[in-house]
């Protein structure tokens, strides 16, 4: 059967509103209208050549200065010096071999100028000349840098910038050599003429050679975070097709072409970029999930990622469906309300991450490491979460409807009366986690009953438990309750009960209003762990006021 491939939606140029925005734009053709782009490219060529000029002119003079001996040729050997050693430097990144070569020039230089007397004034103008020639080398030098990188942005393919840059600073350095030359006479031979020329051809051409090799050591304009960069796509996203301050949320991007736009939206809740090109050259900033980073655009786009080390980045509401990240470290990564229904994250570590509201429905999380990550209101429908460490997980409110659970390590972990475990598939679970390792199998010596694990875990609908570790001060338990009975008489709580499970203390409490515990459970937490320290640590320094109570 031959499915028809959708129409594409030509939107080059559009500056977008929130009324005309459509959910679908796959397939869109985004960036600037070829008369923009068109613009651009000319301007940044006329640029090039207008820069090469001046490297002309300054290059044929030195040139002939040096060829004819003229009265400051010098002055040209010591600015020739000074050029040669920074450009090395900044070349290799290494100071040694710049500074071996101003230091061999100089004493050269030295050399010849003790058969030349020079007063001071002279030495000083010979030095101010070779500051202001090799400091308006270098302002040259960072021009022709940013003018690649602004044609890397606007081209796709590399071998178009590097020939476009190529002929026009040749086309340049000897439109400007040949300007120098003009008010020459004709005593200057021809041999000098073309000296000159060659000089400032080789000079423009080793700056711009060593441009390119410094934008390719550097990343540049990929790199991020990097000043170079913004400043480039701002210039690349000129009157492009603007997203800037749009709700993306929902919207469809798959397959469009966004090289050249500005997508600077303010939320792309679940905005879906899988096989979208461009992004990478789009205008983008990090004011709702990390779009800068360009392992992040790799995985929105390709659904993977070589780099699998993101950890502490932000990925709220990011569409991930179907993903492969297998083996993802996303300790402290931010992936609230993140798609990622169909991903493969088997193996990956997601200590503390924030998972708040996410989609894992049938995601594949097998021997993940859940630490400390918050999971509530997760959607973990039909989700295989065997052997998963969920140590310390918050997981209230969250859906395990369908899911398989077997032999996760369910220490200390949060739930809550609306964590849903219906249908759950579980043989056992384990209640510790020791060296590395989930311990305390439960059941011991035999597997869950269909239905049992629910049963025995879900909460009631009042009820929230409380864990505490190690020695347990029943007296400050009681006091602290009796405190925020006054302190908090709107909670209604009560204490239902206390549960050893070997070094650990289960607190029941519940309240006489059932959506209390549900709606305040963060409350509820820290003003009962927060006063039960307080208290404990009160009676530990008053033993008298301990003696008094037990009276």
């Amino acid at each position: 059967m031959n499915h028809k491939r959708p129409d594409k939606k030509e939107i080059q140029g559009k500056n977008l509103k929130q009324k005309d925005l459509s959910l679908d734009l796959e397939y869109s053709i985004c960036g600037q209208k070829l008369y923009t782009f068109i613009t651009l490219v000319f301007l940044s060529l006329t640029a090039c050549l207008a820069i090469s000029m001046i490297l002309g002119l300054l290059g044929a003079e030195m040139g002939l200065q040096l060829i004819l001996k003229r009265e400051d040729w010098l002055t040209s050997v010591l600015i020739y010096v000074v050029i040669s050693g920074w450009l090395l430097t900044a070349v290799t990144q290494n100071p040694i071999p710049g500074v071996s070569v101003v230091v061999i020039g100089l004493s050269a230089v030295t050399h010849w100028w003790k058969a030349v007397p020079l007063s001071l004034e002279q030495v000083l103008q010979i030095i101010i000349t070779t500051l202001v020639v090799w400091a308006t080398t270098v302002v040259i030098f960072h021009l022709i840098r940013f003018l690649i990188a602004s044609l890397d942005i606007l081209f796709e393919q590399p071998l178009i910038v590097r020939t476009l840059m190529t002929g026009s600073i040749f086309l340049g350095t000897i439109s400007g050599a040949i300007i120098s030359l003009l008010p020459e006479t004709t005593e200057v031979p021809l041999i000098a003429k073309i000296v000159g020329i060659l000089t400032s051809t080789g000079l423009g051409l080793a700056l711009m050679l060593s441009g390119c090799w410094i934008n390719h050591c550097q990343n540049v304009p990929w790199k991020h975070p990097d000043p170079w960069r913004n400043l480039v796509l701002r210039v690349g996203s000129w009157r492009g097709t603007s997203f800037h301050n749009l709700d993306l949320s929902g919207v469809s991007l798959k397959r469009a072409k966004l090289a050249n736009t500005n997508l600077q939206a303010k939320k792309f809740y679940r905005t879906c970029f899988q096989k979208a090109t461009g992004v990478e050259r789009a205008r983008v900033d990090s004011q709702y999930l990390d779009l800068e980073n360009l392992k992040v655009q790799k995985l929105l786009t390709n659904a993977s990622s070589q780099d699998q080390d993101f950890r502490g980045l932000n990925l709220r509401g990011a569409y991930l469906q179907g993903a492969d990240m297998r083996g993802f470290d996303l300790t402290d990564t931010n992936l609230t309300g993140a798609d990622l229904k169909g991903a493969d994250l088997r193996g990956s570590i997601l200590i503390c991450t924030q998972l708040a509201g996410a989609d894992f429905q049938g995601v594949d999380l097998r021997q993940n490491i859940l630490m400390d990550a918050n999971l509530t209101e997760a959607d973990l429908r039909k989700a295989d979460l065997r052997d998963c460490i969920l140590v310390r997980a918050q997981v209230a409110r969250a859906n395990f409807s369908g899911a398989d659970i077997t032999g996760i390590c369910m220490e200390d972990w949060s739930i809550s009366s609306q964590t849903c475990f219906t249908d759950v598939r579980c043989d056992y679970i384990y209640r510790r986690y020791q060296g590395q390792q989930p311990t305390n199998r439960y059941p011991v010596h035999r597997n869950f009953e269909p239905g049992e694990f629910a049963s025995q875990f879900q909460q009631p609908e009042n009820q929230l438990e409380l864990v505490f570790k190690g020695e347990f001060d029943y007296t400050a338990l009681s006091l602290t309750f009796d405190q925020l009975q006054t302190d908090k008489p709107d909670l209604n709580l009560k204490l239902q009960g206390i549960e050893q499970r070997d070094n650990l203390w289960i607190v029941k409490i519940t309240s006489e209003n059932p959506t209390t515990v549900e709606n305040r459970i963060k409350e509820i937490q820290d003003a009962v762990y927060q006063g039960y320290e307080v208290t404990t640590t009160r009676l530990e320094n008053n033993p008298l006021i301990r003696r008094i109570i037990s009276d």
